[in-house]
């Protein structure tokens, strides 16, 4: 780890391949040398993180007054986030004086601040709803080239809805997502990803005895149900109090590794949406049997590098091979990799893998109520 007690300026040199670089792109200051790091990137959060330490010197007093600057950290040549440094935070005891800075990707502003749009306009897709919302904040939206946009195609137009004031703009944006059946999060370079769950697949797996430092595999009947059952009203409408199957209901039973065939474990909940809707109901309850299934199964490995095997950085919502029998994972079971966090502290440089199968990340659907076309939705052009 070269330098690693001291920040130092090197913008006239080119980074190490694993080397940990900060540029503050307002100053053009490109800064190295790092002893502690700490960066996250996750598909179920909705902004990357970053928190890395170094001791103080002469180069460190260029960090001082700089909270809210811009700024892109990268591994090697690899950018890794781009967003801002919210906070500097200076440690001084009799024997050390240390400097750490942490802060988030673009998205956080989008995470933190109301929405500047007051309703949803009928017949607008979900692309240009969620640019509508985050050009705003300087950031930019992308759909990913793997087959999202032909699913985002074949949907109806999102329904005419007012939004509160009290809303974020990432909970607007991400209750539409749902509603589309689709996930939202923060690519590297601080734009909004549109994705479906991956499909691509990592250039090289995970191995225990290999490159795998330490492994937990959690399998749990926690959360999972023999059948999964949607109703439209939380009452019966009988006279008696066996009154469920006279409700219309859509019923999954679960099976195979999903299901729980020793035991009698219904579930039952109430759809959101007012109209009844079939279409929206299996959806919601399928997605329920699916999802539990996925989230019953998760996988966290630690490993001794930064990249896979091909020199990529271990990047979110691709699918990788891990096989570690001895934990009970098959030779070669593919899973998809949720989160990451590159680690680098006095034991080394690691990266924590967060994985799980890829039904266990599919994003819940939501209905929405569409809003009365009166006067009071309309915009100066539609009223025109």
């Amino acid at each position: 780890m070269p330098n690693a007690d001291r920040i130092v300026d090197a913008a006239g040199g080119k980074p190490g391949k694993d080397e940990v670089t900060v540029l503050l792109t307002a100053d053009n200051l490109l800064l190295t040398g790092w002893k502690a790091v700490r960066i996250s990137r996750s598909i179920e959060v909705a902004t990357s993180s970053f928190e890395l330490t170094c001791s103080a010197d002469a180069n460190t007093l260029k960090l001082i007054g700089r909270e809210g600057a811009p700024t892109k950290i990268s591994i090697g040549d690899d950018t890794i986030v781009t967003g801002y440094v919210e906070t500097i935070q200076q440690v001084v005891t009799p024997r050390t004086h240390e400097i750490t800075i942490s802060g988030r990707g673009k998205l956080c502003d989008l995470v933190d601040c109301s929405c500047r749009i007051d309703r949803v306009n009928a017949n607008a897709s979900l692309q240009v709803l969620c640019a509508s919302i985050a050009n705003l904040y300087s950031v930019g939206v992308i759909v990913a080239e793997n087959g999202t946009q032909e699913t985002l195609d074949g949907l109806p137009a999102l329904p005419r809805q007012i939004v509160s004031i009290t809303e974020t703009a990432w909970e607007v944006i991400e209750r539409y997502a749902r509603y589309c059946g689709v996930l939202v999060y923060e690519t590297e370079n601080g734009d909004l990803m549109i994705s479906m769950a991956g499909l691509d697949n990592g250039g090289s797996g995970l191995a225990l005895g290999q490159n795998i430092e330490a492994i937990v595999c959690t399998k749990s009947t926690l959360g999972t149900f023999s059948t999964y059952n949607a109703v439209l009203s939380a009452y019966s409408a009988g006279a008696d109090d066996e009154g469920i199957p006279n409700l219309p209901a859509v019923t999954v039973v679960a099976t195979g590794a999903a299901g729980n065939a020793n035991r009698f474990r219904p579930t039952y909940f109430v759809s959101e949406q007012s109209a009844t809707d079939r279409r929206f109901i299996e959806k919601r309850v399928n997605w329920m049997a699916s999802r539990a299934y996925g989230r019953s199964r998760r996988v966290r490995i630690l490993v001794d590098n930064w990249r896979d095997a091909s020199g990529f950085p271990w990047t979110p919502n691709v699918n990788y091979p891990v096989s570690a029998a001895l934990a009970g994972i098959a030779d070669n079971t593919i899973l998809l990799l949720a989160d990451v966090t590159f680690i680098r502290d006095q034991t080394g440089t690691h990266a924590e893998l967060g994985f799980g199968p890829r039904q266990g990340f599919l994003p819940e659907p939501v209905a929405l109520d569409v809003l009365p076309m009166d006067e009071s939705t309309q915009t100066g052009s539609e009223g025109q």
